[in-house]
C-alpha cells in the first residue's frame, strides 16, 4: 500500500466498512461504509531511528482507519 502510494504519488484514502459479516452470514444487516481524508507521504514525518520507513507509515495509517467513526 505504501509503495504504491509512492510511486504513483496518489493518495490513500481510508475506508472502512462495518456490518459485513451480517450481512455474509445472515444474508441482510446494516452496513456503513466510512471514508476518512486523504493521506500522502508527506502527512508523516517518519522518525530517523524508524527501521523500517514503509512499515512506519503503513503502522499510522491502520491507527486512521482505526479511529474511523460514524
Amino acid at each position: 500500500m505504501v509503495l504504491l502510494m509512492e510511486k504513483s504519488h496518489a493518495p490513500i484514502v481510508p475506508v472502512k466498512v462495518q456490518g459485513s459479516r451480517d450481512l455474509l452470514t445472515k444474508g441482510w444487516g446494516k452496513l456503513e461504509v466510512l471514508i476518512g481524508k486523504p493521506i500522502t507521504p508527506e502527512s508523516f514525518e517518519v522518525p530517523k531511528e524508524a527501521e523500517n520507513r514503509r512499515e512506519w507509515i503503513a503502522n499510522r495509517i491502520m491507527e486512521e482507519l482505526r479511529t474511523l467513526e460514524v
